[in-house]
Formats: C-alpha cells, sequence, structure tokens
C-alpha cells in the first residue's frame, strides 16, 4: 500500500520519492510491534471506584445542601404579618 498509493493524495505526496524495500519492511515491522505493545496495554477498570466516588460525590452534595436549606426561614413573610396583625388587635 506504501509502495504503490491507492489514494490520488498518497500519488501526489509521494510523486518523486519512491520508497525503498527496506523502508517498507522498517515501517511494516515498527506496526507490528505497536499493534502488539497496544494490545498488551489493557485499560484500567474504574467501575467500582467511580461507583464509590459518584456516591461520595452525592453525599457532599446532599449535606451542603441540607446546611444551606436548613439556614432558610421555615415560614413565610406573610405569616409574620399576620402574626403581627392578629396580635396588635
Amino acid at each position: 500500500m506504501v509502495a504503490n498509493a491507492p489514494f490520488p493524495v498518497m500519488q501526489v505526496a509521494y510523486e518523486g520519492k519512491p520508497v525503498s524495500p527496506e523502508e517498507i519492511r522498517a515501517l511494516a515491522g515498527f506496526l507490528q510491534r505497536a499493534e502488539k505493545a497496544s494490545a498488551a496495554q489493557q485499560p484500567g477498570s474504574y467501575g467500582w471506584r467511580m461507583f464509590f466516588g459518584g456516591a461520595g460525590g452525592v453525599v457532599v452534595l446532599a449535606g451542603f445542601f441540607a446546611l444551606i436549606g436548613g439556614r432558610r426561614k421555615k415560614r413565610s413573610v406573610n405569616q409574620d404579618i399576620y402574626d403581627r396583625q392578629i396580635k396588635s388587635e
């Protein structure tokens, strides 16, 4: 594929610059070695760590919102006005 470029863009890029058989062998060897190395590198499993990290984040956010929500007024302002009016009568 490298020696006989099947794509027009490659034909233009390699025009006047033939690839030697040594370069083809070296490139094929590199690609084979890279394929074996990438097959040996398996991605890590983050399943449980991701789950517990997310669950911990939810707990922290729930606690944070509980603290903020606990400081809010429990009754409406209108109720306070109503209570004052009833007292003054």
